[in-house]
């Protein structure tokens, strides 16, 4: 999809259609849904990216999600002195929220831009 502003609505919409195809319960879902959105948002934000790919694979034991892009990242603003919690800041605290769900998660370097990703786990109660 283009890296553009609607870019993590789309990614949002296409995570919960494909989860309910493949009968992820609610729970994961909700965690996957915010993953993808905070994953496809820094990637639109901060790469430079004309395009994002999202990646979804499934497995019984977990959900993998791929945020791929074809951007060059920037470096992030340093906080700011007088908030050093970032406490009121607007934004800044979505790889917290992805950590927050992810059993595992990283970024590595490709031959065309960057992959961000996430692994999350499904209940005994879905296998």
């Amino acid at each position: 999809m283009r890296a553009e502003c609607r870019a993590a609505a789309l990614a949002r919409s296409f995570t919960v259609t494909q989860l309910s195809r493949w009968h992820v319960g609610e729970e994961v879902t909700d965690a996957a849904r915010i993953v993808v959105s905070e994953l496809v948002t820094n990637a639109v934000l901060h790469s430079g990216a004309t395009g994002v790919t999202l990646r979804l694979d499934c497995t019984a034991e977990k959900i993998v999600i791929r945020v791929q892009d074809d951007g060059v990242w920037r470096k992030r603003p340093t906080a700011n002195h007088h908030d050093p919690a970032g406490q009121l800041a607007e934004s800044g605290r979505g790889l917290h929220l992805v950590h927050a769900h992810a059993t595992d998660c990283g970024v590595q370097r490709t031959p065309a831009g960057s992959c961000a990703w996430a692994c999350l786990p499904r209940p005994r109660s879905e296998r």
